[in-house]
């Protein structure tokens, strides 16, 4: 992730990378302020609502967590982004959900046999992933087989 301001005010670049090397995708925003922050949320389908009080690090922070998991996702799971729906930010949100990531996740009421969750936790590469995770789906974590998952993976990650 890189924010960079010209003096001379023409305008804000913020260069989000989507992996850790050179060769994964990068995407680059140019512009003045108000400019760069509503290419980001539409850019990355953020609910503007949900973010219009973020500051331009934060909302860059949370666009680059999004890129990371999407990417993860396709490379470490063989997850494909469909094109049929709403997007996210326009389905409308159940307040039944009470954090549960399967209706927030437009599931069926037949769950799968594993939560997705599981496969992110095996695919994490390093601590800070794992505790992102943790951060993003905190109500998850009550599940006691989350949790002894991504306990065991940090464990694996450390020696």
């Amino acid at each position: 992730m890189t924010i960079a301001s010209d003096p001379a005010g023409r305008g804000t670049t913020v260069t989000i990378k989507h992996g850790k090397g050179y060769q994964d995708t990068w995407t680059v925003f140019k512009g003045q302020l108000p400019e760069v922050r509503e290419d980001l949320i539409d850019f990355f389908g953020m609910n503007r609502s949900e973010v219009e009080s973020l500051t331009l690090h934060d909302l860059v922070v949370n666009a680059t967590s999004i890129a990371h998991g999407v990417g993860n996702v396709a490379g470490f799971l063989g997850g494909t982004v469909l094109a049929s729906g709403p997007k996210p930010a326009d389905r409308p949100r159940s307040s039944a959900s009470g954090d549960d990531p399967w209706i927030d996740a437009g599931t069926t009421p037949a769950k799968p046999a594993e939560n997705p969750l599981l496969g992110l936790i095996k695919a994490a590469l390093d601590v800070p992933s794992l505790e992102r995770l943790w951060a993003e789906n905190q109500a998850a974590f009550s599940d006691p087989a989350i949790m002894d998952a991504w306990k065991a993976r940090g464990r694996e990650i450390r020696k």
